[in-house]
């Protein structure tokens, strides 16, 4: 892995903490870090995903590993962020790995002997490949409610207001009774009147 994937990996994982125990910007530090990777991916792929010591590289397989994995990540920030799309999203980035695991697998093999370079290059997208399809499977098996209660979990009656908005978000009538339930909770109904123009977090 290089720096700034090191990085933005490392900063979604304190950024998915934070939301999880409903901490101030926790969305937004989501959204750029797994946003920001999910780009890094697709537009910088083929220089990404190479053997650092040798530079060995298969420019074509490397730039369609930085597509799927982009999909993959955009899938797993949509579902965090509970947005429509999300099943979508990791249905085509899991797949599109699976259809990848089997060439890189045989390349790999046939390298292993001749080619140091080019062995180390496939298996180390490969494990990349397999980590990412693991994360995908998990959160596509992994309901959003289940999130949302876990997310929720001190207060399980906004957990369910929030459910059935997720569920029928053009019913106004949910999404009224959710802002009126978070107003009544809050001291300061101003501190989450900004809420009434964004679905739910």
């Amino acid at each position: 892995m290089r720096t700034t994937e090191k990085t933005l990996i490392v900063l979604a994982i304190l950024a998915e903490g934070m939301h999880m125990f409903r901490m101030p910007n926790a969305g937004l530090f989501m959204v750029l870090s797994l946003g920001m990777l999910s780009i890094y991916y697709l537009l910088f792929g083929f220089l990404l995903f190479r053997e650092r010591e040798t530079r060995t590289n298969n420019p074509a397989l490397s730039a369609v590993v930085g597509m799927v994995c982009s999909l993959a990540v955009a899938g797993i920030l949509f579902k965090l962020m509970y947005w429509p799309g999300s099943r979508l999203l990791l249905f085509c980035g899991f797949m599109s790995i699976a259809i990848l695991v089997m060439p890189y697998y045989v390349y790999m093999v046939r390298y292993r002997d001749s080619n140091k370079g080019l062995y180390k290059y496939y298996m180390d997208n490969l494990l990349r490949l397999m980590i990412t399809a693991s994360i995908t499977s998990l959160l596509m098996l992994i309901p959003s409610s289940a999130i949302l209660k876990f997310q929720y979990r001190d207060d399980p009656r906004q957990a369910e207001l929030r459910q059935r908005v997720l569920e029928d978000p053009e019913n106004e009538q949910y999404r009224e009774e959710l802002w009126q339930y978070i107003d009544n909770k809050y001291d300061n109904p101003a501190d989450t009147s900004f809420l009434k123009n964004e679905p739910p977090r």
